[in-house]
């Protein structure tokens, strides 16, 4: 179906943490290059990357833990997959169609007919 670089969701959130920490902790930087100011945002941004990086680690050891010790076998592809599903669903947002739901090609031409 689609590209998937990794096989644990886990290790694409962590790669994507990671991604996302830099930009902000570099567009944070911009002000204080400037003026010297804000530099409570470059903590706030370094603390906001490292809380969820950390977060993310502490996730990957329990399984590591969980295996090594107690002999559970995680079933990897599936640690926090659909994570977006699920936190929609916890929120109670309404649901949404899939792509492959969508029927384009039906609503225009019941759109041309009328």
């Amino acid at each position: 179906a689609s590209f998937r670089p990794y096989l644990c969701s886990l290790t694409y959130y962590a790669d994507l943490t990671c991604s996302i920490g830099k930009i902000l902790t570099l567009l944070s930087a911009i002000p204080y290059q400037f003026d010297g100011s804000q530099e409570q945002l470059i903590s706030a941004m370094a603390a906001l990357v490292y809380t969820t990086a950390v977060i993310e680690c502490i996730c990957a050891l329990k399984i590591v833990v969980d295996y090594n010790f107690r002999g559970v076998v995680s079933d990897i592809p599936m640690v926090w997959n659909d994570l977006g599903g699920k936190l929609t669903r916890t929120l109670h947002f309404p649901a949404t169609a899939t792509f492959s739901e969508l029927d384009f090609v039906g609503h225009r031409n019941s759109q041309l007919e009328a």
